[in-house]
């Protein structure tokens, strides 16, 4: 056994004796597993979302994917030159509607 998994081990174990400590992790064990869940939600919302556009606009997902990173955050380093051309320019007329 690692020294990391022992050392784990004790504070966990000291932990769960404590009650005020057990209670303390218990909480935030429940509030991970709701933001898990949220986050799991807002995967799925996102999904949808490009789901729709692609079967309203043609747009694929992984289109949509860059041109979301594009608008958010101008300039974005990872987009093919002529991608990231075609995401900029669309990106700025979108920002233009507002």
């Amino acid at each position: 056994m690692s020294d990391n998994q022992t050392q784990f081990e004790s504070n966990l174990e000291t932990i769960v004796s404590n009650p005020a400590d057990r209670q303390a992790l218990k909480g935030f064990i429940d509030e991970l597993i709701i933001c898990q869940d949220k986050i799991a939600r807002e995967r799925e919302a996102m999904k949808d979302i490009r789901t729709e556009c692609k079967d309203k606009l043609g747009l694929k997902p992984k289109q949509l994917n860059m041109l979301v990173r594009e608008f958010k955050d101008p300039g974005v380093a990872g987009i093919q030159e002529d991608e990231w051309a075609v995401a900029a320019s669309a990106a700025d007329k979108l920002r233009e509607a507002k």
